[in-house]
């Protein structure tokens, strides 16, 4: 008898929640799937947790960063926890955001993606999420503020990644200029050349050391860089699906409804009306 992995989902309407649980408490037990990004940090005490069906223990000062897709479950602790959980969006809007988040929840390719906190780091982060939690505590809370406070929650966590997992390569320093390129160029530059040409390589290269990286060649990113803006203008905006498309540089609205369709196994509409639904 096979068991579904349930999603585990925020709130309708939140991008970005702070909850705490107490000493003897158990989170969850039931193993999910995250469809966000998720902190979860030991303030207190000893515990244990499981990703991806493996236990880690969870003591006072080490900070787990779990993303969407990891399997979640058990998380037990006989102190206290901080879950500091936010939508893929609202970080990742640009490329910059993006190198944020790979740095940080994905710096360890054989393990969890976990630091471990001095005294002067929990003192730190915990005076950032103050600040986090007050502002979205405000009726009109302001989310560029909680945006810059979580974005500073994860620089700063950076600081205690282990030396040999943040060494930068060229392939990384190259591939940030990718993301550059891309953020700044999607809506205009879609072919491989542009980007091979800024990067000094030839496009095989170029498509090499995308590969190499994320496993995608640099036409996939760019699709993926426009999907992620034509999500977002659908989701956030009264635009037209014409407007969008053209914005994005599609001057046939038919073409990019087949595209968005190819990537999205649904129309810009179909997408719409899923997420006001």
């Amino acid at each position: 008898m096979s068991h579904q992995i349930l999603s585990k989902q925020l709130p309708k309407g939140e991008p970005v929640c702070i909850d705490t649980i107490g000493s003897g408490s158990s989170a969850f037990s039931h193993p999910h799937r995250h469809d966000y990004y998720e902190i979860v940090w030991a303030l207190e005490g000893e515990g244990t947790h499981n990703i991806d069906f493996v236990q880690y223990p969870l003591n006072q000062g080490q900070v787990y960063f779990i993303s969407p897709g990891q399997v979640h479950s058990d998380a037990q602790t006989n102190g206290k926890v901080c879950f500091i959980t936010f939508q893929p969006d609202f970080i990742e809007h640009n490329y910059r955001g993006q190198l944020t988040i790979d740095r940080t929840f994905y710096h360890n390719k054989t393990s969890a993606s976990m630091v471990n906190l001095d005294q002067q780091g929990e003192t730190d982060l915990t005076h950032i999420t103050q600040i986090m939690a007050r502002a979205l505590n405000e009726k009109d809370p302001d989310w560029d503020l909680v945006g810059s406070m979580l974005s500073g929650f994860l620089h700063y966590s950076q600081r205690y990644i282990p030396q040999e997992q943040q060494t930068q390569s060229l392939i990384q320093q190259r591939m940030y200029a990718l993301y550059v390129l891309i953020d700044n160029h999607y809506a205009d530059e879609k072919k491989t050349d542009f980007y091979a040409k800024h990067l000094s390589v030839s496009n095989k290269r170029a498509n090499e050391i995308a590969r190499q990286h994320c496993g995608k060649t640099i036409s996939r990113l760019v699709h993926d860089r426009v999907m992620l803006e034509a999500r977002r203008d659908l989701a956030f905006t009264t635009k037209t699906v014409k407007q969008i498309a053209h914005d994005l540089g599609y001057d046939d609205v038919a073409y990019f409804c087949r595209f968005f369709r190819k990537m999205a196994d649904e129309s810009p509409l179909d997408f719409r009306q899923r997420v006001f639904k």
